[in-house]
């Protein structure tokens, strides 16, 4: 499934960083389409490109990995 779609990342850290290592990470693991998203975010909005807004889904007590309520 995965390892057969290209994947882009993208972080607000200054040139990618963060996306670039986890890219090294994933391509390790044997996922070879992905790619960070060179500028970030903030790259793409400026050049004009749609950004959709989320809600980001809730988790529950028992799905948060410390079990600690929110």
């Amino acid at each position: 499934m995965l390892r057969a779609r290209e994947v882009v990342l993208y972080c607000a850290c200054p040139n990618e960083v963060t996306s670039a290592r986890v890219a090294l990470l994933l391509k390790r693991k044997g996922i070879t389409r992905v790619h960070p998203l060179e500028g970030g975010l903030a790259a793409w909005m400026a050049l004009g490109f749609p950004v959709l807004a989320v809600e980001p889904p809730a988790v529950t007590v028992d799905e948060r990995a410390d079990g600690v309520p929110s």
